[in-house]
């Protein structure tokens, strides 16, 4: 696997607009274009790039999880990736970014920071069987 670019930052909240006026206003964010997750949140871009997703969950000061609900890379070799994840015995699920072609993997580090894998339709590889055997899967 080939590792990119940090590609996003999801930060949780349960105060939206105090969030997109942080980023917005003190750091020059825009707010902009976001898919439909079923959930409120936003995404905050950087020039063309959307750096910051955030969404809402929980009450302000109420929840006892990170706020940091994960970080993303863009990747490469999806095909050796899960095949890999499989051998090692590692959990992962898998979907496709709403209004997109980018396909997600989702997995676990050591201490439960979830970390997203994110790739290109455009990769070579088994992209059409992609979803077929674990996007309601768990594998363990």
């Amino acid at each position: 696997m080939i590792i990119g670019d940090l590609d996003h930052i999801n930060l949780r909240t349960a105060a939206l607009k105090p969030i997109i006026d942080f980023y917005c206003e003190i750091l020059g964010m825009r707010k902009g274009p976001r898919p439909d997750f079923g959930i409120p949140g936003a995404w905050l871009y950087a020039g063309l790039k959307p750096l910051i997703h955030v969404t809402v969950h929980g009450k302000r000061g109420t929840e006892k999880t990170p706020r940091i609900d994960h970080f993303a890379f863009s990747a490469q070799d999806l095909r050796g990736v899960t095949a890999k994840l499989r051998k090692l015995n590692i959990p992962y699920r898998t979907q496709l970014c709403p209004g997109s072609e980018i396909r997600q993997i989702f997995l676990h580090d050591p201490d439960g920071n979830q970390v997203e894998l994110d790739f290109l339709a455009t990769e070579k590889g088994n992209m059409e069987n992609f979803l077929g055997q674990s996007q309601t899967e768990i594998t363990k």
